[in-house]
């Protein structure tokens, strides 16, 4: 039978209890209440994605979700339906990363939440048979998930601000320096996606660059990003120390980089790029996509503004995640970095681009 799927208001104080308590261990597997929480779990899933889709590929629900205690889950993955009775982490293989979770109980709330990337589950049948089943990624956050709220644990029970680091997307932590990021849903990640593997995507990928950064910018110091969703800013973020304006419109980010450099002592700000801060003094302003994509007279000018606020300005020619620029020739971009008032002395040819040194 299909059941609905009880919900948590955030504020409120009168949520059902069965979602925060302890579920009770199944020890008799041909019990009629067994059955029907297995079989109204199944219903319930399945209701929910034939109505609302299955874009991640695997979806998750509990007994305390449709109102029961006992301690029992069911996960759609592309390949089968997992029913877990009992389940537990046995064994983490993995690291922690960050996941971005949702959950059907907190529906329109998203969380950043620490899951091990590589554990070893032990569960239950409906049999009452035993197994032990290895999960990685995605499926490794969502059975931590689902066990999770076995325990009476709602995702935002692993947040440092419990409900206040929930978000809604589309909302942005607010500064004085933050103007508003659309949402804009990635493409890049799905909602159980590990950011992580983005970082240590980019991290080889942009080593040249972010070599160059940290030899201009030492720890503590001032960076400003000229583009939009390379990884860079995240990697500099997961290394922690420094202070990064991103000029982002990508809300997934946008929230990967709060919390990857919360997690790190870094901080970060967002803008829009027509918002860009023209009065600040900066270490090191790099640009992975936005000036070779200007043509040449908004080129001449933006690096006109910035290299007198900036002891480096690294511009990256063949950006990782590729651009519209137009081709210029080496002699063609030195012309236009002395047309913007650099230094001939202070122009240096890298393996990403160009270092500008004021």
């Amino acid at each position: 039978m299909i059941r609905p799927i009880l919900t948590y208001t955030v504020g409120a104080d009168n949520n059902p209890r069965v979602l925060q308590e302890e579920t009770r261990r199944v020890t008799d597997f041909s019990s009629e209440e067994v059955k029907t929480c297995i079989r109204d779990l199944t219903d319930t899933l399945a209701d929910f994605i034939a109505k609302n889709g299955n874009k991640r590929g695997i979806s998750g629900l509990s007994s305390t979700q449709i109102g029961s205690d006992l301690a029992i889950s069911v996960v759609q993955t592309t390949e089968r339906l997992y029913t877990l009775i009992n389940p537990a982490v046995i064994e983490e293989r993995g690291k922690e990363r960050l996941f971005r979770v949702g959950c059907f109980s907190l529906f329109e709330y998203r969380a950043m939440v620490r899951y091990n990337d590589d554990v070893v589950i032990e569960y239950q049948d409906e049999a009452g048979s035993l197994h032990r089943e290895a999960f990685k990624g995605d499926r490794s956050c969502i059975m931590q998930h689902e066990i999770d709220h076995l325990h009476g644990w709602l995702l935002f029970e692993r947040l440092p601000r419990k409900e206040k680091d929930l978000f809604i997307p589309g909302d942005l932590p607010k500064t004085e320096n933050t103007v508003p990021v659309t949402w804009r849903y990635s493409g890049l990640f799905n909602d159980y996606s590990d950011y992580n593997a983005l970082v240590d995507d980019a991290a080889p990928r942009l080593s040249s660059l972010i070599s160059s950064i940290e030899g201009c910018t030492p720890s503590g110091g001032k960076i400003l990003e000229l583009g939009n969703g390379t990884g860079a800013a995240s990697v500099l973020l997961s290394k922690g120390g420094y202070s990064v304006i991103c000029c982002q419109e990508d809300r997934d980010m946008v929230e990967l980089d709060r919390r990857i450099g919360e997690a790190n002592g870094a901080s970060a700000r967002y803008m829009y790029r027509p918002e860009l801060p023209g009065n600040e003094r900066f270490d090191t302003v790099f640009s992975a996509d936005l000036l070779q994509e200007l043509p040449d007279d908004r080129i001449v000018k933006m690096i006109g503004k910035y290299l007198p606020a900036t002891s480096a300005l690294l511009l990256c020619i063949s950006s990782p995640q590729g651009c519209n620029a137009p081709a210029r020739s080496e002699k063609d971009w030195i012309r236009l970095f002395l047309e913007s008032g650099a230094n001939s002395s202070g122009i240096s040819k890298a393996e990403y681009g160009y270092k500008i040194l004021r």
